[in-house]
C-alpha cells in the first residue's frame, strides 16, 4: 500500500476554526450579510447532517442519500458553512482567503481520500466515481443504494456531528451579537 501525504482531520477542523475566529475578530457584519450567511450556514448544516446519517466510513462505498448526488456531501456542507460565515464577515478579502483555503485544503483532502477509496474498494468505488460527480450535485446516480440505505441519527451521533452543529450555531450567534453590539 502506497503512503500518501494527507492533511489530518484535526488540522482541517482546527485550521477552519482558526479561520472562522479571524473572520469573527475582523468582521463588520451587515443585516443583509447576516441573513444571507445564516441561510447558507443552515444549508451547509443540513447537508452535513444528511450525509452523516448515511455514511459508513471505511466499511463500504456509501451510495445512498446525498452520496447519490455527489461524492463529497460532507465537504459540500462544509463549503456552505464557510460561504455563510464569509458573507457574515463582510470583507471581500475574507472571501478570497476562504476560497483559497478551501480549494487547497479540501482539494488535497479529496484527492487523497479518493485514491484511498479506489485502493480499498477497487471497482466498486471506480464505478461509483464514474457515475457520480465529485463536487457539484448536478446529476443523480441511478445505481441502487448500498448497505447504508437508510438515514440514522445513530450514525450522526457516532460521527459527532452534534459538535459541528453546536460550534456552528455558537459561531453564527457570535456574528449576530457582534452586529447587534455595533449597531
Amino acid at each position: 500500500m502506497e503512503t500518501r501525504r494527507r492533511i489530518p482531520p484535526a488540522v482541517r477542523v482546527w485550521s477552519g476554526i482558526g479561520l472562522a475566529v479571524i473572520g469573527l475578530a475582523m468582521a463588520r457584519p451587515t443585516g443583509l450579510g447576516l441573513l444571507v450567511g445564516t441561510v447558507c450556514v443552515g444549508y451547509g448544516l443540513l447537508w452535513r447532517l444528511w450525509a452523516s446519517g448515511y455514511i459508513e466510513k471505511g466499511t463500504a462505498v456509501t451510495t445512498a442519500g446525498p452520496y447519490r448526488l455527489h461524492r463529497h456531501p460532507l465537504y459540500w456542507g462544509t463549503f456552505w458553512l464557510g460561504v455563510g460565515w464569509a458573507a457574515m464577515v463582510g470583507w471581500l478579502w475574507f472571501w478570497a482567503v476562504f476560497l483559497g483555503y478551501y480549494a487547497v485544503v479540501y482539494g488535497w483532502t479529496v484527492r487523497q481520500e479518493e485514491a484511498d477509496l479506489r485502493e480499498r474498494f477497487g471497482t466498486a468505488y471506480a464505478s461509483y466515481a464514474a457515475r457520480t460527480p465529485r463536487w457539484l450535485p448536478l446529476r443523480r446516480s441511478v445505481e441502487r443504494a448500498g448497505p447504508s440505505a437508510s438515514w440514522s441519527w445513530a450514525r450522526v451521533r457516532a460521527h459527532r456531528e452534534h459538535r459541528t452543529v453546536l460550534a456552528v450555531l455558537v459561531g453564527t450567534l457570535l456574528f449576530w451579537l457582534r452586529w447587534k453590539l455595533a449597531v
